[in-house]
């Protein structure tokens, strides 16, 4: 569902996915170079059996055809996961996060005390008993 909102699916499934091509590559390849080996074996035996041998040999690069694009595959999406790891934000650069030190209070005493502290100082009192400005 988050590719069809085009999103990028959750890394734990991406990491899965990527261990689990791998190791099928890693088996397909074995397998391959096992079927070329009795492929060659079969080749040497004296009497040649024929056509016999490149059943073998088929077989073989059907194994290691199908190693190889796993392997291939599980590197996109190596590089996917670590396309995704670097698109995110770096954990130790916080500096513009840090707040001004707790300890400089100069400004404290400029402050008045109260609300209502200073405010009566600008107002003056007219001959009519008027405040005015």
């Amino acid at each position: 569902m988050a590719v069809v909102e085009g999103k990028l699916p959750e890394m734990p499934a991406l990491s899965e996915k990527y261990a689990e091509l791998y190791s099928r590559g890693i088996y397909g390849v074995l397998i391959g170079l096992g079927f070329s080996f009795i492929s060659w074996v079969v080749y040497s035996i004296p009497p040649g059996s024929g056509i016999f041998w490149t059943l073998f040999l088929a077989i073989a690069f059907i194994f290691l055809g199908a190693g190889i694009s796993r392997f291939v595959h599980a590197a996109k999406i190596k590089a996917l996961i670590n396309k995704a790891e670097s698109a995110a934000l770096p954990a130790g650069n916080i500096d513009y996060l840090k707040p001004a030190s707790i300890y400089d209070t100069d400004n404290l005493l400029e402050r008045p005390l109260s609300v209502t502290d200073h405010t009566t100082r600008q107002l003056e009192m007219n001959a009519d008993r008027e405040v005015g400005k």
